[in-house]
Order: structure tokens, then sequence, then C-alpha cells
């Protein structure tokens, strides 16, 4: 593998830089490399989904916990009435 870095640009003490590798693959590592990238794929589709289950599953707590307030805040209020 070869890896070359180049400065772009330099100022205020901190520097920009470009780095590149260079490497050789066997037609038998591309193949690899490949599945690695569509198995990392699945698995972010996996967790992806995963994710939006429970987004979803918090959403519906949500909006029934915003009910149980409305229920709780309309009774209040129709016993401040009454009494």
């Amino acid at each position: 593998m070869e890896t070359n870095i180049k400065i772009l640009e330099s100022e205020n003490g901190s520097v920009k830089l470009e780095e590149t590798k260079i490497y050789t693959l066997t037609a038998d590592e591309v193949r690899r490399e490949k599945e690695n990238i569509s198995w990392r794929k699945k698995d972010l589709i996996s967790r992806s989904q995963a994710i939006k289950k429970e987004f979803d599953e918090l959403s519906t707590r949500e909006k029934k916990l915003q009910n149980a307030l409305e229920k709780i805040d309309g009774d209040e209020s129709t016993l401040e009435l009454l009494g």
C-alpha cells in the first residue's frame, strides 16, 4: 500500500491535508470487500428498522401519556368548577 500526503493549506497553526492511499487487491480480495460492504449495508438497514420501531413505540407511549395528562387536567378543571 502506498500512502501520499499533500499539504493543501497552512495557516494560523493548522494544516489542511489531502491523503490518498493506493493499493492493489486480487479478485478474491475485491469480492470479499464487496461482500463486507453488502453485510454492513444489511446491518445498517436492520439497525435502522430497530430504531424506527423504538421511535414509533416511544411516540405511541408519548401520545398515551399526553392523553392521560389531558384527562387529569380536564378532571381537575371539572372539580374546580364544581367546588
